[in-house]
């Protein structure tokens, strides 16, 4: 059982996460809740990742927490978007070719559901803290990515049992890579027989 990681100065108790519903909805709800900041912490004190194999069994996926906006219009009006089922990024599909390296690509809704911007996941040194994450890479050799996607550059750790969560990044002009937002991925693994 994984321990989940806690916001530095909050415990289990006072955050309530052990007494969140544990489906999936329930965790990226309690999620959503926190600021970037506290995103952050959870990142960086979530155990290194050492397997991107889980993530073949990504469900529910949401995006939160844009960094600068946490409260205000725009802060809510962006999350009530992001929890619609009519908003445009619908999750990650992941396909793993052993435990450190894998492919994947997007689910997007505009007018139907449909797939583009693949990328490349691979376990790999955090470009935010050093240790290890699973990287999510767009500008993979072979990638026919457009060349405004390529400078993404997406990060996870698992902060929960089947919970994994980590910032989206781009690179801008001149080299500066800044940290736009965090996102979240449930696995939901099959159920074994006789488990209960």
């Amino acid at each position: 059982m994984l321990k989940p990681a806690v916001v530095p100065g909050e415990d289990a108790g006072t955050i309530g996460l052990e007494d969140r519903a544990s489906d999936g909805v329930g965790l990226l709800n309690w999620l959503d809740m926190r600021s970037a900041a506290e995103l952050a912490d959870l990142y960086r004190n979530a155990p290194e990742s050492v397997s991107l194999e889980p993530l073949d069994y990504a469900g529910l996926c949401r995006g939160m927490s844009l960094v600068g906006f946490r409260r205000g219009f725009l802060a809510q009006w962006l999350r009530r978007r992001a929890r619609s089922a009519r908003f445009i990024w619908r999750g990650k599909r992941f396909k793993s070719v052993d435990a450190q390296l894998g492919y994947g690509i997007n689910e997007l809704l505009f007018v139907r559901r449909f797939r583009a911007l693949r990328f490349q996941a691979r376990i790999a040194q955090s470009i935010v803290d050093g240790r290890q994450c699973i990287a999510i890479d767009y500008n993979y050799t072979d990638n026919k990515n457009p060349w405004f996607q390529r400078p993404m550059y997406d990060e996870l750790r698992e902060v929960r049992d089947g919970l994994y969560m980590g910032p989206v990044t781009y690179r801008f002009p001149f080299g500066r890579r800044r940290v736009l937002c965090y996102f979240a991925v449930h696995v939901e693994m099959p159920r074994t027989e006789g488990a209960d």
